[in-house]
């Protein structure tokens, strides 16, 4: 006799693939499904093959796959072949066998009701279909934007990082301006920017006094092999000497490439 925890787990399996096309293939879990179909139906009551019908199919149809699944017809020969139904000698009438249903269920296991584990089976499948659908989605919205990302022109030259209190600049160059300001700000908010000097006003003056400033831009050349890393360079000289942004005027020091 199986017991209402032990029932919900067969059923579980049973449903493991969706709704049922056939009895199961082992006889244990078939007559647990056979005997929940009559286990509500009154034992001291007869049925002709109409009366059963009426009940046996929305039961079937409830627990069955939504391209086919069990005929009442079939399922009621096997609920005579397997005792839970007893027939007269002329075919005709039926009759519930309450002990053959004891033998399975127990009282309390026949609450249960299939169609509702298997809704329920079904109503976490689609959710985790939906959540996984949501998440290849996001995945591929995330590479479409690393791909548009880098598909976008970068700004390549010459920025400056000035206070706007003491009028001091530090001059670099950089083949993404904007994502090395983005560096920048990081770095200076967390202290870990090399600039020393920068990174002391900045803590003594806050953020609000230092703009970032673009400037001077390369030309952009469509040549395939071409590598902007030494025209960099020579433009950030060219501006250093121009602005004069070393220290201790400045926050540059001297004789060191800021690339």
């Amino acid at each position: 006799m199986i017991e209402e925890d032990e029932l919900v787990s067969t059923l579980r399996r049973i449903f493991r693939g969706g709704g049922m096309r056939r009895l199961p293939g082992k006889r244990e879990d078939a007559a647990v499904i056979m005997a929940l179909s009559v286990s509500n139906l009154d034992a001291e009551a007869f049925f002709d093959e109409a009366e059963l019908n009426l009940h046996l199919l929305p039961w079937l149809k409830g627990i069955s796959a939504e391209d086919g699944g069990l005929d009442a017809v079939t399922f009621r020969r096997y609920l005579v072949d397997f005792g839970f139904l007893r027939r007269s000698s002329d075919g005709v009438i039926y009759r519930v066998s309450s002990d053959r249903i004891d033998e399975v269920l127990s009282k309390t296991a026949r609450e249960i009701d299939p169609q509702q584990v298997l809704a329920e089976m079904q109503t976490a499948r689609a959710q985790r279909g939906a959540s996984q659908i949501d998440s290849s989605v996001q995945r591929n919205k995330r590479k479409q934007q690393i791909k548009d990302y880098k598909a976008t022109p970068k700004d390549e030259g010459v920025y400056r990082i000035r206070n706007t209190v003491n009028g001091k600049s530090y001059i670099a160059s950089s083949r993404d301006i904007q994502a090395r300001f983005n560096r920048h700000r990081m770095e200076l908010k967390t202290g870990t920017e090399s600039a020393k000097l920068l990174l002391s006003d900045w803590v003594e003056h806050g953020e609000a006094a230092f703009e970032f400033e673009v400037v001077d831009l390369l030309e952009p050349l469509t040549k395939s092999d071409y590598d902007p890393a030494e025209d960099l360079k020579v433009l950030e000289s060219l501006w250093l000497e121009k602005l004069q942004s070393y220290e201790p005027d400045g926050y540059n020091r001297r004789r060191k490439e800021h690339i």
